[in-house]
């Protein structure tokens, strides 16, 4: 990006999806992040941290004035007030992925927009602009819509940019002179108060409030787009069907006229430094999203196929992931902790999830893979049993100290078979270690964003029951969340070095599902204790995220922290071994009638 025509310093507030919010899913945010990482200082995500401006809140200040606003809009505006300069630009370029129901993008999209218009007639200062992305105009809520901003400003254009696909149904909408706030602000309250709440389910305006004239001009503008869409849809249709030489020829023939229109237009170079807006190197630092050239986007595919087809897709994928991760294993990872991120720790809150739908920490596509098993699993198996199942299990951990049989038997009786499966695996590569495991999950949903299992080890270190030069090993926790992560970073540093165990290789030839470990080797007393002072002084206690905890290390502290490759790797492979026996168990599930009786019969 970089800014032409315009000599004075450039003032700009961004809202988006929080991309490290960890409670959204992977199809619901961009996990490109390399902007927003480094100009931190101008995105505003809200006071629940979650940047959902489709999200409402109610303020103590807005409940005296019987007003309902959305959560990042008080933030917005707030920011907004304090800006040198009134807003005089407002773009709202927001979508939702409809790759799993393509022909109702219009609908899916509609909520967004309304927010995104309601934000901006809010924001905007008398004489502003607006520039909002639509779709079809097909649906009462879009004409709606249009015509609010046609109320609100003297001038509205709708336009489709020469670089926008033409197959698809993507339009500019342009507000020019917006009127002001203060013009408006009868119908922006009572549509805040009355109407958001019962969006999905209502109009905006009835037929009757709205011209028929205006309907006929929005008539026609749909109209006018669909058959230009049409036609580039029967064209790309028709062209990938004629595979002749002379087809292909004259395609590249237009292609090459076009290309030289648009340079002329639009001369295209090298933006110098000094018009940049974002100037510093933004290479991905720590690329936690390989692309290993295979499958960019699948998730949306797969939702289509038949069950049978789905599992059959789904293994291929498994392999092909698993694959490329164990040809990476002969490549040792550890790192040696350091004590002086216990500078920068700080609780940040938010709003509280049960289950994780992306990371930074972790391949995306690994997770995805899970994610996408367990919404199988509830296909098919009761999605209410499941639901039930996880609002009543209680989180268990399991404390393994050397190699007695008998204590462990006894301590295993309360955990699932999948877990004394894996208790059984760890006594016999591990033999005589200490351990700390977490049970195995049930892919009822998606991993879970409890802290257990390092709550447990610092409650050990708290009453000193690990001797000094004490090595511990930690397996089957998730370290997919902020909070997660960081608490395990700082833990850690009680350790001289923390080494990764990786498995899959392993899984490849034996067929042995063993989740990956990591050991934290050679305790220090000394930092165990300056650890366990900093984490007070900050107020961590057991249970954090359920209160709402986001985190305890800001997260560009984590990715340059020289654990990062290390967690990583680890949450990939954890993520791949889980979804492997997930996998298993639905196939069980698909081909053993009995199997089936007894695990509902469990989840009773």
């Amino acid at each position: 990006m970089g800014m032409y025509g315009w000599s004075r310093q450039w003032e700009w507030l961004g809202n988006t999806l929080h991309p490290h919010y960890e409670g959204s899913k992977a199809s619901e945010c961009i996990s490109d992040d390399r902007i927003i990482l480094h100009t931190l200082m101008h995105w505003v995500f809200g006071r629940d941290g979650t940047g959902n401006i489709t999200l409402r809140s109610v303020h103590t200040q807005l409940i005296k004035q019987n007003l309902l606003l959305i959560s990042c809009l008080e933030d917005l505006t707030d920011r907004c007030s304090k800006l040198k300069e009134p807003v005089s630009l407002v773009t709202a370029d927001g979508s939702i992925d409809c790759q799993d129901n393509p022909g109702e993008q219009e609908v899916t999209t509609n909520h967004l927009h309304q927010c995104e218009v309601l934000a901006a007639l809010h924001l905007l200062s008398p004489g502003g602009n607006l520039v909002v992305k639509m779709f079809t105009f097909f649906e009462s809520s879009s004409v709606c819509l249009l015509y609010l901003i046609c109320c609100a400003f003297s001038e509205v254009q709708v336009f489709k940019p020469i670089t926008s696909k033409l197959g698809n149904s993507e339009v500019y909408v342009v507000g020019l002179n917006y009127v002001g706030r203060e013009e408006i602000s009868v119908t922006l309250d009572e549509l805040l108060k009355h109407y958001l709440p019962q969006a999905p389910s209502m109009s905006m305006f009835a037929l009757e409030d709205i011209p028929s004239e205006f309907v006929k001009v929005v008539v026609e503008c749909a109209r006018f787009f669909k058959e230009h869409q049409e036609n580039a849809i029967e064209r790309n249709a028709r062209l990938y069907l004629d595979t002749s030489e002379e087809a292909e020829s004259a395609c590249q023939i237009v292609q090459e006229l076009v290309w030289r229109k648009f340079q002329v237009r639009n001369p295209i170079g090298p933006i110098p430094t000094n018009r940049r807006i974002l100037q510093v190197d933004v290479r991905w630092d720590g690329n936690v999203h390989p692309d290993f050239g295979k499958h960019k986007r699948w998730s949306g595919c797969i939702q289509r196929l038949s069950v049978d087809k789905k599992l059959d897709r789904i293994s291929e994928l498994l392999l092909d992931f698993v694959e490329a991760y164990a040809s990476r294993e002969h490549r040792d990872l550890y790192y040696k902790t350091e004590d002086s991120i216990l500078e920068n720790l700080r609780l940040v809150k938010g709003l509280p999830f049960q289950q994780v739908g992306n990371s930074r920490f972790c391949c995306e596509r690994s997770l995805n893979l899970y994610s996408v098993l367990s919404s199988l699993k509830c296909e098919l198996v009761s999605g209410e049993l499941l639901q039930n199942k996880m609002e009543n299990k209680s989180q268990k951990v399991l404390y393994l100290q050397g190699n007695n049989k008998t204590d462990h038997e006894s301590a295993l009786s309360d955990f699932n078979d999948d877990t004394k499966k894996l208790v059984e695996s760890v006594m016999k590569d591990y033999p005589d270690c200490t351990f700390l495991i977490d049970e195995y999950p049930d892919g009822s949903a998606g991993p879970a964003p409890s802290c257990d299992v390092l709550d447990r080890l610092h409650e050990l270190l708290e009453s000193h029951s690990l001797p000094a030069g004490a090595t511990v090993h930690l397996t089957n926790m998730p370290l997919l969340t902020r909070l997660q992560n960081g608490l395990f970073v700082v833990l850690s540093s009680c350790f001289k070095n923390v080494d990764l165990h990786q498995t899959l290789y392993h899984f490849l030839n034996s067929g042995q599902s063993l989740p990956p470990v990591l050991k934290l080797e050679n305790l220090n007393l000394d930092s165990a204790r300056r650890v366990l002072d900093a984490l007070k002084d900050v107020g961590w206690s057991r249970g954090a995220h359920k209160r709402g905890v986001m985190e305890l290390l800001d997260t560009f502290s984590l990715i340059h922290n020289d654990s990062h490759k290390v967690v990583c790797r680890y949450n990939s492979n954890l993520m791949l071994i889980w979804s492997s026996d997930l996998l298993k168990q639905i196939k069980n599930v698909r081909e053993n009638p009995i199997y089936l009786a007894d695990l509902k019969k469990q989840l009773r």
